[in-house]
């Protein structure tokens, strides 16, 4: 009796350690999985609901953002982003943002408030930052440090040289190696020096922000452009995507001749009929988002601007 017995346990153990081996090759397969060849990701901006505090768009709550490999979100998620400690939790319950996968540059209604510390402790300090993986730099940017508007911003040198330094050291050693494209997300747009035609279509040029407080580092075209233009001579391809959007124009998308892409959408419809805070071309062009399609052996970004309404209608 006593023999049977230990076979049983021993058979029973030999089980038990087939299915914890089994366990741990999966786990370890699942990590060291590639990555899909085709990848999507969905970038909006200014994506907060005018008639509420804490709320998307309501048309945004149609969507599955589960079908997407990664979401860049532009800034102004919501209306009052950091009025309080329960906002940003629903935030991050509602768009996951400190996930691997969700990239949020910080837009003003992001920090009108004054809890910017609440916001740096959800996302681990990640308020500016940079990635890198499949072949794409992500330089994910705060344009609202050191904006007199913002008061719990304005002044604060530290962060201000901090971010530049970060974007220098990115442009400086980004190589082909590692990256075939640059894609630095913001929530304001910063090139109106480059486009004539810009000032007419955005919500505020902003190109006379301050990039350092460093003297002669604050012009957008004579600091910021000419690394960009740098970086793309390395055969890396630069893409600016901007949130800040939607009021005058529902899209932007310029080449300039020395190759360098700037993008630009974001929502802005979401008043009830009537409400007029923007001018009228607002309520007749349609809000747009972008979707980028990676080819990752290919080496190809590829992007689309999508009709919101035309989108959740179908």
């Amino acid at each position: 009796m006593y023999l049977s017995i230990s076979i049983f346990n021993l058979n029973q153990i030999k089980s038990y350690l087939s299915i914890i081996f089994l366990a741990v090759y999966c786990i370890s397969c699942n990590q060291n999985k590639a990555p899909k060849a085709i990848q999507k990701y969905i970038f909006m901006g200014h994506t907060y609901d005018e008639e509420s505090d804490d709320s998307f768009d309501p048309r945004m709550y149609k969507m599955d953002f589960n079908i997407f490999d990664e979401i860049w979100l532009g800034g102004d998620l919501f209306n009052q982003t950091d009025q309080d400690q329960a906002t940003l939790d629903k935030l991050n319950r509602e768009m996951h943002v400190t996930k691997d996968h969700v990239y949020w540059a910080i837009g003003n209604h992001d920090c009108h408030n004054s809890n910017y510390a609440l916001t740096e402790k959800l996302m681990s300090n990640r308020v500016f930052y940079s990635d890198t993986h499949d072949g794409i730099t992500r330089l994910v940017l705060n344009t609202s440090i050191n904006v007199v508007s913002i008061p719990q911003l304005s002044g604060r040198c530290d962060l201000l040289d901090e971010q530049y330094e970060m974007i220098e050291k990115v442009l400086d050693t980004i190589s082909t190696k590692s990256s075939s494209h640059l894609v630095i997300l913001s929530h304001q747009t910063h090139w109106g020096s480059l486009d004539t035609s810009y000032i007419r279509l955005c919500h505020f040029d902003d190109q006379d922000y301050q990039w350092s407080c460093k003297e002669g580092q604050h012009d957008f075209e004579t600091v910021i452009y000419p690394k960009l233009v740098e970086v793309q001579k390395r055969g890396i391809q630069v893409i600016w995507v901007a949130g800040d959007w939607g009021g005058m124009s529902k899209k932007y998308e310029m080449v300039t001749p020395e190759k360098v892409i700037f993008l630009a959408c974001g929502l802005l419809q979401s008043y009830p009929d009537g409400k007029k805070k923007w001018p009228t071309m607002r309520q007749k062009d349609k809000d747009e988002f972008l979707i980028f399609t990676h080819n990752i052996p290919e080496k190809k970004l590829t992007w689309e601007f999508i009709v919101l309404d035309e989108y959740v209608n179908n």
